[in-house]
């Protein structure tokens, strides 16, 4: 098949190339930048044409492709509102997982989106490497210590590629990322890639760590109703109405992003 079989879609300002195949074909990224359909550079579109083999550019109308890229945000939405809830209940697998989510996101996502994707992987990847409740533990036959020490190696590895990137620096990624492979695969921007920078002492990154219990799904405690029980009823309050935490809680979480 020849390159006048490809035909080029501009989707919200940014160029989306069509291939066809034998199952219809795909939608891939041609530059660095945004990917409007998406987290990945490439959107399959097999079983969408009419037809069995290659698909025709025409029976892509631009709704379609501009639904695409609003599943996509819906996409990125959930996973931003679920990165700042993770630390509260989450263990090793389900803050791994998301922090490697949300740094393969970044590549592909909007600009004003790709940097705080970083920002919230990179603070995922500090939990991991600083505190014990984070880290994989040898609780089964397939959790050695061997097999945890290698899974936390690998996070801090990916913690330091997130400290790359903020320098404007893209190196390969030490991990399975198919976004960054994406991303890395296509020629480099004229200008470089902008850094960044990562999250230091900000009030926006400061969250709870303690265990979550009933009232965090909703329910409201006696003494959380009334303000005149238990320690919280004489403390600082937020917008809310949660009482924050003490000072010396918040030094804690403020000093892992120093």
């Amino acid at each position: 098949m020849t390159d006048s079989a490809f035909h080029v879609f501009t989707v919200r300002g940014r160029p989306v190339e069509f291939r066809p195949s034998q199952f219809g074909g795909g939608l891939f990224a041609v530059e660095r930048g945004a990917f409007p359909a998406s987290p990945t550079g490439y959107r399959s579109l097999a079983g969408h044409f009419p037809q069995f083999g290659p698909g025709n550019p025409e029976d892509l109308s631009v709704d379609f492709l501009e639904s695409l890229a609003e599943a996509y945000d819906k996409d990125r939405g959930a996973l931003r509102t679920r990165l700042h809830r993770i630390a509260r209940g989450g263990d090793f697998i389900s803050i791994s997982m998301a922090a490697v989510e949300a740094l393969d996101h970044g590549f592909f996502a909007p600009p004003e989106e790709h940097i705080a994707l970083w920002q919230e992987a990179y603070r995922l990847f500090c939990l991991i490497d600083t505190l014990p409740r984070f880290q994989p533990q040898p609780y089964s036959a397939a959790w050695t210590p061997e097999y945890c020490a290698k899974a936390l190696a690998e996070q801090r590895a990916l913690l330091r590629f997130v400290r790359q990137l903020a320098t404007g620096s893209f190196p390969p990624a030490p991990h399975k990322l198919f976004g960054a492979k994406a991303y890395l695969s296509l020629p480099p921007k004229p200008e470089g890639e902008p850094g960044f920078i990562l999250p230091g002492i900000a009030s926006e990154f400061a969250f709870d760590l303690s265990t979550p219990t009933d009232s965090d799904d909703g329910e409201t405690d006696d003494a959380e109703a009334t303000g005149a029980a238990g320690e919280d009823a004489g403390a600082p309050r937020d917008r809310g109405g949660h009482a924050q935490p003490p000072q010396a809680t918040l030094a804690v979480q403020l000093n892992l992003f120093q």
